[in-house]
Parts: C-alpha cells; structure tokens; sequence
C-alpha cells in the first residue's frame, strides 16, 4: 500500500499484491475499506490461479 499524505494536496491510496497474481487499484478522496480493496485485488493463486476469498485469507493467519 502506498498513500499520499503530503499536506494541501488531495488523498489518494494504492494498493497491489505480493506473492500473489492479482490486480491493483487506486482510489482518491475518502480511504478505502478491506471489502472494496480486496473485490478489485482479486488476489488468486499463483500457482494454480484459483481466486482467493477472505475466508481463504482467514485460514492462514
């Protein structure tokens, strides 16, 4: 994740994934929550490219 936080200037986020195939995204104005960020992730396996779920994700922890 890497964020703008320099003052006077407008927000903005973004956020791309190691390790993992996926995409990226980037949003402006207000923070994004964990549900919108992983929805456009769609982190998936590098190996076998099955997508990922937020339960996946719980089971490794």
């Amino acid at each position: 994740m890497s964020e703008n936080d320099a003052p006077y200037s407008s927000s903005w986020e973004s956020y791309s994934l190691e390790g993992f195939d996926g995409g990226t995204f980037n949003k402006e104005g207000a923070a994004a929550g964990w549900p919108e960020v992983f929805a456009h992730l769609r982190p998936a396996c590098p190996n076998c490219k099955r997508i990922l779920t937020e339960a996946d994700l719980e089971r490794a922890q």
